[in-house]
């Protein structure tokens, strides 16, 4: 469960810096300002990754593991195109292309967790994830409802 804890938690540091990158971009006046409502369910989902991050962390203390505080490495090389997206199509899109692939990767990993801690852990934050997405998609003007069912599509 250790291993598979800290790839969620890379993940969950991934989330944090993607949602850090475009906060930077907005401010720096390179994207434009999302509406208020985007703008707080950024600010909400990057709040909720945090304690997401904590929460793997603590399994990993209690198993005696370094804790994560960089992104998955193996994950990491995609900030540059999602950033690129969110340039491209706007924050938005890029919002629900981030959320679809943290959603995604929990899909997968949450069977290989054997302990019913961190298995709870996971399928609790893996429907945070797809409530992201629907929450982006309806503030988008698409309907709001992600894969009738979960998948594992762009899991890494």
């Amino acid at each position: 469960d250790s291993r598979t804890a800290t790839y969620l938690g890379g993940l969950e540091a991934f989330a944090i810096s993607v949602y850090s990158e475009f906060i930077g971009l907005v401010d720096q006046g390179k994207i434009p300002t999302p509406s208020a409502a985007l703008t707080t369910l950024i600010n909400t989902a990057n709040a909720q990754h945090r304690v997401h991050l904590n929460a793997w962390n603590m399994i990993l203390v209690g198993d005696r593991r370094p804790t994560v505080t960089e992104p998955d490495p193996g994950i990491a090389g995609a900030l540059g195109p999602m950033i690129q997206e969110a340039i491209s199509v706007g924050v938005g899109d890029a919002t629900v292309s981030l959320e679809e692939l943290l959603a995604s990767n929990y899909v997968t990993a949450t069977p290989t967790l054997a302990l019913a801690g961190p298995t709870s852990l996971a399928g609790s934050i893996g429907v945070v994830e797809w409530q992201h997405v629907a929450a982006a998609l309806y503030l988008l003007n698409k309907p709001p409802i992600p894969d009738a069912f979960a998948s594992d599509a762009l899991s890494q």
